[in-house]
């Protein structure tokens, strides 16, 4: 709150130094105006599915993009997502030897086959 004796000099520091943003209408002052313009309302375009937005949403943004690469459940690697579902497909057909019975298991059946494997022998 600002006390009765000084209001007149805080309406007119406002009148001489507070501009309302163009964008947002957020009263800034007018040797900040710039940097608000820089840090809320600079553009930037996100990396994976080049939608342009304000710098603030795109962290949550990015961090949520469905075409952000996602991890392969069968070798851990990052893959991007055009390549997603090839790369699934190819990585779980590949074989790998079962710890117990030696056979060539596919990668995707090794889960369910090595705990019923372990029991038979």
């Amino acid at each position: 709150k600002i006390p009765e004796s000084k209001f007149f000099l805080h309406q007119a520091y406002c009148l001489r130094n507070i501009r309302r943003c163009p964008k947002c209408n957020l009263a800034i002052d007018k040797s900040e105006m710039e940097q608000h313009e820089e840090e809320v309302h600079k553009i930037m375009t996100c990396k994976h599915c080049k939608v342009d937005m304000e710098a603030p949403l795109m962290k949550e943004h990015e961090g949520n993009c469905e075409y952000k690469p996602k991890m392969c459940i069968y070798c851990d690697c990052m893959v991007l997502f055009e390549e997603f579902e090839t790369h699934i497909e190819a990585c779980a057909n590949r074989t790998r030897q079962c710890t117990y019975c030696n056979r060539p298991i596919r990668v995707k059946d090794l889960a369910e086959h090595e705990p019923v494997c372990m029991i038979a022998i």
